[in-house]
């Protein structure tokens, strides 16, 4: 997911914060109440993974694979690598 739909997730959260708190029906109100929530996660949860990407795209050239053998190894001079 991009910025955009981040935003699109933060603006939709605080709507259905904003519909719940004008609410006089309170079953109403707590499943609004329920849907920003599940907004918000969906906010976050794009927010990590574009971290995520970020962190993956950066650390490309230094990084390291599981062996299978309890051990990582480089994969650009194939040694492995000392604690791991």
């Amino acid at each position: 997911m991009s910025q955009m739909e981040s935003d699109y997730c933060n603006e939709q959260a605080q709507r259905m914060e904003m519909l719940a708190k004008d609410s006089e029906d309170l079953e109403v109100r707590r499943h609004l109440t329920r849907m920003a929530r599940n907004w918000e996660r969906r906010a976050k949860a794009n927010n990590t993974a574009q971290r995520l990407q970020k962190m993956c795209s950066t650390s490309e050239n230094r990084s390291t694979r599981f062996t299978g053998r309890g051990a990582l190894t480089d994969p650009h001079n194939k040694q492995i690598i000392p604690g791991s």
